[in-house]
């Protein structure tokens, strides 16, 4: 693991010359850019108070995300770049709210997911999701999901504690093939009181988290000096902000040129439906056998699945698999024959690869993405059963989908329908 020091305070500062400005370019080249419809998942995960939003702010260069104070419950967060800020808050009541910043809407009392448009050009790339954490100490199965879902993976750690047992705890059970995409950023690297202090933290960290992280990067986070970077390169090199996103540009840059040069299978000829999906070690396409096999007749539709299918908003098609016979919840019945048959070669092909490996599968859950849109499937029971949603990603994120989907399959396990 490499340990990277930003700013005047230690003396490896890093050589300036591939630093990114407000504008979104850099010396050596312009940000990373996603393709049209497809924006990498960068994950904010640490333990509360660790200081994830500070993190998320140095790199923005701008106070965007409030601090919460005491035992207030924290919203997730997702942070998109946008030529126009805004703010979307999505209530518990199903509600939602529009307001030009948090500065705006007053008390987040019954949030449950802030939608912030922000103008970054240089972190174009990313849609950034912060998840809360609680002071119990209980990480919830979704906030596990929604880690290793990450194309990018950040762990917030406090510089003068950093990595407690109870941190390795939670990021040793996340998939080791994220590893390589992840760094440790120990934040409040303010507070340290000699210029030695961070030369004994990251190599203690190198020794303890090595294994977990591809560097460690430290964050001065004082909402001074962060307020101070959007106007000063120096300032937001003193960050550490700098550092950490052209770390992040790296990956962005070596999974985009992965994507783009992993080519799709063509479609069958004539059949203009198949829905070509692309997902690291999936299919990214349906592929058409010679003589495909029509499912059984649809059941009638479970009217409790189909209405809680109907009532998620950004799903455009749902659907329930039972021993060959599709039950559509929702949406056109081809497209949902289509997602079905994805569906199930992707839930096959990943309990495939972990008997390949010699380990039990430790998801029942596959998420696949699209131009725009993403296919969210999950097992329900032991029978070989399972529900499918198809999504339009400017209308739900991930997260939401995956209560949705985890909410069918229990009705059906436990056979409220």
């Amino acid at each position: 693991m490499t340990a990277i020091s930003p700013g005047p305070r230690w003396p490896m500062r890093p050589k300036r010359t591939d630093q990114m400005n407000r504008k979104g370019t850099m010396a050596n080249g312009p940000a990373p850019q996603a393709q049209p419809g497809r924006l990498l998942r960068l994950v904010v995960g640490g333990e509360i108070r660790s200081g994830k939003s500070t993190v998320i702010n140095a790199m923005l260069r701008d106070n965007v995300i409030p601090q919460f104070r005491g035992d207030q419950n924290r919203p997730v967060m997702v942070v998109r770049h946008r030529e126009t800020p805004g703010l979307l808050v999505h209530y518990q009541d199903g509600s939602l709210r529009p307001y030009r910043s948090f500065a705006d809407c007053g008390s987040l009392d019954g949030a449950r997911l802030c939608e912030i448009d922000v103008y970054a050009p240089h972190l174009a790339a990313f849609e950034i999701v912060e998840l809360p954490f609680y002071h119990d100490g209980h990480v919830t199965e979704e906030t596990f999901e929604a880690m290793s879902a990450a194309d990018v993976f950040i762990w917030v750690t406090i510089a003068s504690q950093a990595w407690r047992l109870s941190e390795r705890a939670i990021v040793q059970r996340l998939p080791r093939a994220l590893r390589a995409r992840s760094v440790i950023v120990a934040s409040r690297a303010d507070k340290l009181t000699q210029s030695s202090d961070w030369d004994r933290i990251s190599e203690r960290l190198s020794i303890e988290a090595g294994e977990f992280f591809s560097g460690a990067i430290p964050i001065c986070g004082a909402r001074r000096l962060i307020a101070e970077t959007a106007g000063s390169d120096e300032q937001w090199h003193a960050s550490g902000g700098d550092v950490l996103t052209e770390a992040l540009s790296g990956f962005a840059r070596e999974l985009l040129t992965a994507e783009a040069e992993e080519p799709a299978p063509a479609a069958a000829p004539g059949d203009d439906n198949v829905i070509a999906f692309r997902a690291s070690g999936q299919p990214t396409a349906a592929e058409p056998e010679a003589e495909p096999e029509q499912p059984a007749a649809a059941k009638p539709v479970p009217e409790t699945l189909s209405s809680l299918a109907a009532s998620v908003y950004g799903v455009s098609t749902a659907g329930l698999c039972d021993g060959g016979a599709l039950t559509v919840l929702a949406g056109e019945e081809e497209t949902a024959r289509i997602a079905a048959s994805v569906s199930a070669d992707c839930l096959r092909n990943r309990r495939g690869n972990y008997q390949l490996i010699g380990e039990t599968e430790n998801s029942s859950e596959v998420q696949v993405r699209m131009a725009g849109h993403f296919l969210l499937c999950r097992r329900a029971g032991h029978d070989g059963a399972f529900v499918f949603l198809l999504c339009d990603e400017d209308h739900i994120n991930p997260a939401l989908a995956r209560t949705a989907i985890r909410r069918m399959c229990q009705i059906y396990e436990t056979g409220l329908i």
